[in-house]
């Protein structure tokens, strides 16, 4: 007489058993590298983006510094409000544009 086949069962149950578990291991690792991937990216351009803001604030804070002075204000007057010093002479060059 032969000996039942369950022993043999058994032991194909678990190499499927354990090479499901080394299967899900693998894929939790790979899944897990992928999302450390994209998240150090993501830091970098976060970072890239606070650095580029800090600027910004930099400069702002600079331009309020400077924006009470007399020069900024003259500056300010010259370009974007077309004034003059009282004793300034204006010369319009009317040739320039019509070429």
């Amino acid at each position: 007489m032969r000996k039942p086949k369950r022993r043999d069962y058994g032991k194909l149950i678990i190499k499927i058993i354990f090479i499901l578990s080394v299967f899900y291991v693998f894929s939790t690792f790979y899944d897990q590298y992928k999302e450390m991937s994209y998240l150090k990216i993501r830091e970098a351009k976060l970072l890239e983006d606070i650095n580029k803001i800090e600027s910004d604030i930099q400069s702002l804070k600079d331009k309020i510094e400077n924006g009470n002075t007399d020069e900024h204000i003259e500056k300010i007057a010259r370009e974007h409000l077309k004034m003059v010093k009282e004793d300034e002479l204006i010369f319009i060059d009317l040739e320039d544009g019509r070429n």
